[in-house]
């Protein structure tokens, strides 16, 4: 993402000016400025919307002193600026019950459905408070599963977004990094996700492995003491069968640093039924198979190893650039549009309901300030057709016919119509 100008208000003067440069070369500066701010109740502004001004504040964190965007406003910044967000009712985030997901003085809270504190081993499953809505009698979810978390952690972080100058620079191990320093800002129930999270980078080994090895042992040796569970973004490798059974592992290993993770076969089988594409996705060239998984230590750590328990996890199959999809004809198209250098972003289901609806990719360079939607019909079976039409009478009557683009790659996978140029 990028950084744009911000102003700060000045006791009794004019605002002062920081550009981009500045408030990355001059960390030390920019903190004394903004805990005058603070101390003063001074308000800050954004400037990344030509004529614009969109109000911020200034926050005291554990970390130091930052500055937070209103809840609510994200969606008025430019799209690729780092204060940009969607809103609760652009997303599958919009079938949570209110609270679920939420930004406090620039803390991301997420009430989960699975804590973090240990149980008992024949503790009952805990299962998903659901509500009807009675203006909509649409379910409402009281709580974010592992898939609703790891949605969150990609679309509030913008990690489902792709932009032409991100070509060659995003890897696992950029996406890592930015990620460990964003888990800072989030609160996973009553937990710092940052002293609960262990992000396990592939083939990072020696002095760029060093946060992330630090960041893991630190996570594990917390979760054994405190007898808490702990919670890994990771990608999976390795499926295979034994005896008959599904098995897949974590690709943990970095620096001398090996964590040997039991994933039971009943959660893999789990997995196989309710996250096919995912799974197809692990071992391939063209994809990589997102895991976020709630696990415990069993054994501590020793010389370098440590022995865990998976307990719950979900996963999610995104491009090798990272954008999440849900269908191969997904897939295909956000291929095409990185080697076309579009810029777009991937809208996510969170816990929603199937028949919620969703742009399948939304075009960020056709109009300033416009999403453009676009959609890959790919089946043809009667209730998806149903809600294909349904689909169409929403964008015709809310965009016009020419303000969305759709592919039917059920009739024909292999042909893409013409996409609406960048800048129309």
């Amino acid at each position: 993402m990028k950084t744009y100008p911000v102003e700060i208000e000045q006791p009794g003067s004019q605002p002062k000016f920081y550009s981009a440069e500045y408030q990355v070369s001059q960390g030390a500066r920019l903190q004394s400025d903004l805990e005058r701010a603070w101390n003063y109740d001074l308000q800050a502004r954004c400037l990344c919307q030509q004529g614009k001004k969109l109000p911020l504040y200034p926050r005291k964190s554990p970390k130091g002193y930052i500055i937070c965007r209103y809840p609510d406003t994200g969606r008025d910044h430019a799209k690729d600026c780092t204060f940009y967000g969607v809103t609760n009712t652009q997303s599958g985030a919009a079938d949570y019950s209110p609270g679920v997901i939420r930004l406090e003085d620039g803390v991301l809270k997420i009430r989960p459905l699975h804590g973090l504190t240990r149980r008992p081993p024949a503790e009952p499953a805990v299962e998903m408070p659901v509500e009807r809505d009675k203006a909509t009698n649409r379910k409402k979810y009281g709580r974010a599963s592992e898939l609703g978390v790891l949605h969150t952690i990609w679309e509030e972080f913008q990690v489902n977004q792709w932009w032409p100058r991100m070509q060659g620079k995003r890897s696992w191990f950029t996406i890592g990094r930015y990620l460990l320093e964003k888990s800072r800002m989030v609160k996973y129930g009553q937990s710092e996700l940052s002293a609960a999270l262990a992000i396990l980078v592939p083939n990072c080994f020696g002095e760029r492995a060093r946060v992330f090895v630090e960041q893991a042992q630190a996570v594990f040796a917390g979760a054994n003491k405190n007898k808490r569970r702990f919670l890994i973004l990771c990608e999976m490798t390795r499926l295979t069968q034994v005896e008959g059974r599904p098995r897949c592992t974590i690709d943990g290993a970095w620096s001398n640093y090996q964590l040997d993770a039991y994933i039971p076969p009943e959660l893999v089988e789990s997995w196989v039924r309710r996250y096919p594409l995912a799974m197809n996705a692990i071992d391939t060239d063209h994809s990589h198979c997102i895991g976020l998984l709630i696990g415990e230590v069993q054994n501590p750590d020793k010389k370098g190893r440590v022995g865990a328990k998976i307990l719950h996890g979900a996963l999610m199959p995104v491009t090798r650039q990272f954008i999440p999809y849900d269908s191969s004809h997904e897939a295909k198209l956000a291929n095409i549009l990185v080697e076309t250098s579009r810029a777009f972003s991937k809208p996510l289901r969170y816990d929603s309901e199937d028949d919620t609806t969703l742009p399948d990719f939304l075009l960020l360079d056709v109009r300033r300030g416009d999403e453009y939607p676009c959609e890959v019909f790919g089946m043809n079976t009667a209730d998806y057709l149903a809600r294909r039409q349904a689909k169409e009478a929403f964008y015709n009557s809310t965009r016009g016919m020419d303000g969305w683009w759709h592919w039917d790659a059920a009739a024909d996978a292999e042909s893409i119509p013409p996409l609406p140029g960048p800048g129309r």
